[in-house]
């Protein structure tokens, strides 16, 4: 049976009741960036039978999760992102989520206000180098929770570049099929960002470290201690032939 056939808001345009039961019942036991929880809950009221209206969803939905937080229905485990779980109180302490298999892992843009770069929220872990640019590393949080499980060296990491701002980048890259907020664990300052970073992939291909059927290229079985020796050994090479060239126009 048509699951719209029942729906009590067929016909009405979108009301806290019915953003409230739409998210419990769509989005029940998932996490999501709040834009994801917009666009759904409203494709599927309209999927429904409900009428489309000028009320500002993205307001309402602000306002529903507060509510489901306070009923200790809904948690936002970092900024941007909600994980609804129905009836069931949210603990104060909870499991890491399983993380999505990296074949599966879409790159879309993510454009929620509350992730803003420079915020508190958003910082890399460690930065080194110099450089107007950057390659970075970022990885999510429950890749290496599983990993340290299984006393696992490495886990899936993605290293890409940016001629900007790479927190900026990151953030770009949030899609609203990732099951929680990238950790941003390497910034490496340069001003070759396509060489450095091209250098390192070879390197961790050559290691054997490329995760093969991942979306891009960019996918590697690694971990932010490794890449930052690979970036180091790269640091030192480049330092030293800058000394030679100058041992050279010296002579």
């Amino acid at each position: 049976m048509d699951a719209g056939t029942h729906y009590p808001y067929r016909g009405m345009p979108l009301t806290p009741a019915a953003i409230e039961d739409l998210l419990l019942g769509v989005f029940a036991g998932r996490i999501a960036s709040r834009s994801a929880l917009v666009d759904e809950v409203r494709r599927v009221h309209l999927a429904r039978g409900g009428s489309d209206s000028q009320v500002n969803i993205t307001s309402q939905i602000k306002k529903v999760l507060s509510s489901l937080k306070d009923k200790g229905m809904a948690a936002s485990p970092s900024v941007g992102y909600w994980r609804i779980v129905g009836a069931t109180p949210v603990e104060v302490e909870q499991e890491p989520v399983a993380a999505a298999p990296v074949n599966s892992i879409l790159v879309e843009t993510e454009n929620d206000e509350e992730a803003k770069p420079g915020s508190s929220e958003v910082i890399a872990d460690k930065v080194i180098g110099t450089g107007s640019s950057a390659v970075y590393v970022y990885y999510l949080p429950a890749y290496r929770h599983r990993a340290e499980q299984n006393h696992e060296q490495a886990w899936p990491c993605k290293i890409g570049y940016s001629n900007g701002d790479p927190i900026l980048r990151v953030l770009a890259q949030a899609s609203t099929a990732l099951p929680e907020r990238p950790q941003i664990a390497l910034v490496i300052r340069t001003s070759m960002p396509s060489v450095f970073e091209s250098a390192i992939h070879n390197i961790l291909m050559l290691r054997g470290k490329k995760i093969d059927n991942s979306p891009g290229s960019e996918w590697y079985l690694t971990s932010p201690d490794e890449v930052e020796s690979i970036a180091g050994f790269i640091l030192s090479a480049i330092t030293q032939s800058d000394d030679d060239d100058t041992d050279v126009s010296t002579a």
